[in-house]
């Protein structure tokens, strides 16, 4: 039964592999599969845990626009006091935070009534948000005044600040996996500084390229991604010795920055040329350069259907980007349910991870027939 048990899990860990890298979409069939007009001046989008919907915030138009990522409509609109330049989402999927940096403060809005339901003074022009793993905290980047400040959830207040060099102007964030590190792109003097999370104090920093906008993190942590907006480059560092191993050149001012799902493709939205460039990780190359619209400016990636959704900032409009829905094969009318169907996933885009778990039910249910009629013979000897 022990060995039973074994296979058992082996072929659950097999199944649920599978899944997650079928799951990935491939770099050579990515194209624009979708546009959706949005608010004035999107910028900043962030993709809801459950993958249903993403919040685009319009940073000329004091709005949020609500993208339903199956229709692909905006269904609603939340309105704010000021321009945002940054969201993010708690784990739990009930509440946003935005940074409004014309007001000074980032605000938590109720992702079931999409109101604003808090305000919290920041400091001058919040640009940034990053959230920890856990959801207990939200750091930001207050621009002007040089700092990064930390946000308790649990009480919407600042508890700590740190102060960078004067003229650091940091405009980008990105949180090690383990929660320990922040880094901080600084616009103003086109270095990363690297922060303890803890105490929002400085531990090192380096050079980059000229003005850094947008900072991507391997899912692993050992690599760090640049976007150096003012010198047409991307910056790959080696976070464990904090040196730069690589610089991509050929881009035409690169601003938003996201890593595929699997970390295999790097997508570098360029605002000056209308296109997203896609850049194998393993060899700095381009693979491919998707057109979208004028002022691509930021890249977020669906985790559940692995959509890619670009905002361009001069055009108004949110461009979705995936592999194209499969041509039917055949004209022949299928044959109708006998029963009403299970919870289906083709919302999503993806039936990978249904056909897996089928698949696993069918393995186990024959496996565990096995192990019982095995057990049924010893007994009877």
């Amino acid at each position: 039964m022990k060995r039973t048990a074994l296979v058992l899990m082996s072929v659950i860990a097999l199944a649920l592999t599978s899944a997650t890298a079928a799951s990935a979409i491939s770099a050579a069939n990515l194209q624009v599969v979708g546009t959706v007009t949005v608010g004035n001046s999107p910028r900043s989008i962030a993709v809801s845990p459950d993958g249903l919907f993403a919040y685009v915030a319009n940073t000329q138009g004091s709005s949020i626009s609500v993208l339903d990522t199956r229709s692909l409509a905006v269904v609603n609109t939340i309105a704010l006091s000021g321009l945002p330049s940054s969201i993010v989402i708690t784990p739990d999927g009930t509440t946003a935070y935005a940074a409004l940096c014309s007001s000074n403060e980032v605000v938590t809005i109720s992702l079931a009534t999409n109101q604003v339901t808090s305000r919290i003074p920041v400091g001058n022009c919040p640009r940034s948000l990053v959230m920890n793993s856990m959801g207990t905290r939200v750091f930001v980047a207050v621009s002007d005044d040089h700092a990064v400040s930390a946000i308790n959830v649990s009480t919407n207040t600042i508890i700590s600040t740190g102060t960078l060099p004067s003229g650091s102007h940091p405009y980008a964030l990105a949180l090690s996996p383990d929660d320990s590190k922040i880094y901080v792109a600084n616009y103003g003097t086109s270095t990363v500084s690297i922060i303890n999370s803890s105490d929002l104090t400085v531990s090192s920093s380096f050079s980059t390229g000229t003005s850094p906008a947008s900072l991507a993190l391997s899912r692993d942590g050992l690599s760090l991604y640049i976007a150096n907006s003012g010198g047409n480059s991307v910056t790959v560092m080696d976070t464990g010795s904090n040196t730069t191993v690589n610089t991509i050149t050929g881009f035409n001012g690169p601003y938003g920055l996201a890593l595929s799902s699997d970390g295999a493709d790097l997508y570098v939205a360029n605002v000056n040329s209308s296109n997203l460039t896609v850049l194998s990780t393993s060899t700095g190359i381009t693979s491919r350069s998707i057109t979208t619209a004028s002022g691509p400016s930021w890249v977020a990636v669906n985790p559940i259907n692995q959509f890619v959704y670009v905002s361009n900032i001069y055009a108004r409009t949110v461009s979705v980007i995936g592999e194209p829905s499969p041509t039917p094969t055949s004209t022949a009318t299928p044959a109708l349910p006998t029963s009403e169907p299970a919870a289906s996933l083709a919302s999503t885009g993806s039936d990978v991870v249904p056909q897996a778990m089928l698949a696993l039910v069918l393995l186990l249910t024959g496996m565990g027939t096995a192990a019982w009629a095995q057990l049924s013979r010893r007994r009877r000897n």
